[in-house]
């Protein structure tokens, strides 16, 4: 109910400040340091992926920013706890950390800006910027009062298009396999996300070239 009733503020003033034409909320931050829970670079895939929500699991879009985020919680060992609403997939707590009460709750920002759809719904490009923060807001105003937590994550998506013509071909297969020979990593080859380049990913280009 309080991470609803959060949701439902922070919907209501976003709607105003986009009528207004604008993408960024008020800001009036106390001069205090935010603490950064994780600061990291995540490798987002094109296929769709499962994460929890409640006691189910739900497919969302690979290259969403909730899986950026979940990807995240994986590498930097945090837990994530996803609500399903009636206004989508929503953010309830990052490492354990829950809303004081219904003005103080996490929000996400892609490249300095606030988007106005949900987490699942915003989708990634390589060089993407993600930031999650957690703070508390002026039921007036709506201003910032207090940043006190924040994530930071650096978006990469594997799309197997390593020579960026914007298809993925026989020039990409060749790339894939002399990564795999010399042992060099590049994030647009890693295909599931795990980390390392091998005969998988080889395996997933040539996917996508019989199926493009």
């Amino acid at each position: 109910m309080m991470a609803g009733r959060f949701m439902l503020a922070m919907v209501a003033i976003l709607g105003i400040i986009v009528c207004m034409g604008a993408f960024a909320y008020p800001v009036n931050v106390a001069q205090v340091e935010p603490q950064v829970i994780w600061s990291g670079n995540v490798t987002l895939t094109l296929d769709p992926i499962n994460i929890p929500v409640g006691n189910t699991t739900m497919n969302v879009n690979g290259t969403s920013v909730l899986a950026a985020l979940w990807r995240a919680s994986q590498i930097g060992e945090f837990n994530i706890t996803v609500e399903n609403t009636s206004w989508g997939l929503y953010v309830s707590s990052i490492a354990e950390i829950f809303p004081e009460n219904w003005s103080c709750g996490w929000t996400y920002e892609v490249n300095g800006q606030m988007p106005v759809v949900g987490v699942a719904l915003y989708f990634l490009q390589t060089n993407d910027s993600v930031v999650f923060q957690y703070g508390c807001y002026n039921t007036t105003t709506w201003a910032l009062e207090r940043l006190l937590y924040i994530i930071k994550i650096n978006v990469s998506v594997a799309t197997g298009d390593l020579d960026s013509n914007g298809k993925v071909d026989f020039n990409d297969l060749i790339a894939t396999l002399n990564l795999i020979l010399t042992g060099k990593y590049r994030a647009v080859a890693d295909m599931n996300a795990d980390g390392c380049i091998d005969f998988n990913d080889l395996i997933a280009v040539l996917n996508r070239i019989l199926t493009s």
